[in-house]
């Protein structure tokens, strides 16, 4: 038998201080992760709820709200629609504001796309 009652120990299994911080410190992070997770799930129900919210509003009024990603531009978009002609009533961010967007994302700048007007 080892004189050494380091080597004694460790030999027997029993952890060593350092060993047991590892243990408790990814037992925190575990822990840690799941309330990340259970915060997120409360977050995603309340924006669920939320939408839900907006849509019974919008429909008890006659229109309909539709969340989408441009195509172009990868934005989100939020179209409200008078839902017995289907017109467009708003959208968010406007197809201005979007093509704005998709000119700057490709690099090619503003040069002849934009007219600025200043009012007084």
């Amino acid at each position: 038998m080892s004189s050494d009652p380091i080597r004694s120990v460790v030999a027997a299994g029993v952890p060593t201080a350092p060993q047991s911080r590892v243990a408790e410190t990814a037992a925190q992070s575990g822990s840690l992760v799941a309330r990340m997770q259970a915060d997120r799930t409360t977050e995603n129900n309340g924006v669920e709820a939320a939408v839900q919210q907006i849509r019974k509003y919008l429909q008890d009024s006659g229109r309909s709200i539709d969340f989408h990603f441009d195509a172009e531009s990868g934005l989100p978009v939020v179209t409200v629609r008078d839902t017995n002609t289907g017109e467009l009533i708003r959208q968010l961010p406007s197809e201005e504001a979007l093509r704005l967007a998709q000119l700057l994302k490709e690099g090619n700048g503003l040069q002849g796309h934009a007219t600025v007007r200043l009012i007084a």
